[in-house]
């Protein structure tokens, strides 16, 4: 699959964890931060997105937990609900290989989040 317009396209969820290179995470809703893959802007206080979505891979089911501790020195740079605290031991996603810009990232997309 090639060339999405927004992250809701590529994995048809409205909002998620996005896991960068680095290990920088955003939580938070995607719906309206634009065309590709939501950052934080350079103020720190929202998300804008930028670029296509050159590529999306559904790596299949993770327990969102498990894998966010199994990151080394993962840091969460933006969570404006406070949703990390609020996720459950047995919260499952979809994991998705995201490529923007040249850019690896991963996409934890929950497939039932209340």
């Amino acid at each position: 699959m090639t060339d999405f317009d927004t992250l809701f396209d590529a994995t048809n969820n409205e909002s998620g964890i996005i896991i960068f290179p680095n290990n920088d995470v955003i939580i938070g809703n995607w719906t309206y931060s634009g065309h590709g893959v939501p950052r934080l802007s350079p103020f720190g206080d929202t998300l804008v997105s930028t670029g296509t979505i050159d590529k999306a891979e559904d790596k299949g089911l993770v327990n969102i937990k498990d894998y966010l501790t199994g990151l080394d020195g993962f840091d969460i740079v933006y969570d404006r609900n406070d949703d990390y605290p609020q996720i459950k031991a047995d919260d499952m996603a979809r994991l998705w290989e995201i490529v923007n810009n040249d850019e690896t990232l991963r996409v934890l997309a929950p497939v039932d989040w209340n």
